[in-house]
């Protein structure tokens, strides 16, 4: 568990504001429709400044239900490198989508749709291949985009943090509980909006991190 495990009673409290009002909010169902924003960051391919951005990524996400989704990316910019300077290149994005059991890929440099088929019993979550020994996700994980507040601290300790100045949001930092969780982030730091009382912001942790 981590240091700030267990919370201060006024700290608790807060956390069990935020998540009553997210239950509720959740609990009116719906769908998704939203413009996304993505930034990537990663010490070891990215320049040579640890903290520097080093993928952004625009599109669309579309959410019906755990396993009808889509995420539609319009446009990527990966930073290289060129002497003591960084550059923005344009990449050909690619996108998914979930349909129940089937999940396509969408490549637009190649202009093709792979499409690939899982048993009737596969789960809401992002599928996996596997391949040398070494699993690989096909893509984004939707299942983090649409947490369901509901048992959440059964899965993660969590405590509120102070968004920065201005913010009409509530934040979260969950910190993994299980192996399954810590073996694909160490932490999410969840922004909840004032105005709808869902997810706004997500930043993934690495499991390094």
């Amino acid at each position: 568990q981590p240091e700030w495990y267990p919370l201060e009673a006024e700290d608790a409290k807060r956390v069990e504001e935020v998540l009553t009002a997210w239950s509720m909010s959740r609990a009116k169902g719906g769908r998704v429709r939203c413009r996304f924003q993505q930034w990537e960051y990663d010490p070891d391919f990215a320049p040579r400044d640890q903290a520097a951005l080093y993928i952004y990524t625009e599109g669309d996400f579309r959410w019906d239900a755990p396993n009808v989704w889509m995420w539609g990316v319009n446009s990527v910019k990966r930073a290289v490198a060129n002497g003591d300077k960084t550059e923005w290149k344009n990449e050909y994005p690619v996108g998914w989508a979930r349909n129940k059991d089937t999940i396509y890929e969408w490549n637009y440099q190649k202009k093709t749709c792979i499409e690939r088929r899982f048993p009737d019993e596969w789960g809401p979550n992002f599928g996996t291949i596997s391949f040398f020994g070494y699993s690989a996700r096909l893509g984004v994980d939707t299942e983090l985009l649409r947490l369901d507040p509901a048992g959440l601290q059964n899965r993660f300790w969590i405590r509120a943090l102070t968004p920065k100045e201005g913010r009409t949001e509530r934040w979260l930092e969950l910190v993994p509980r299980k192996n399954v969780d810590s073996r694909r982030f160490s932490s999410l730091l969840v922004a909840i909006s004032e105005s709808d009382w869902d997810i706004c912001g997500l930043d993934v942790r690495a499991p390094n991190y």
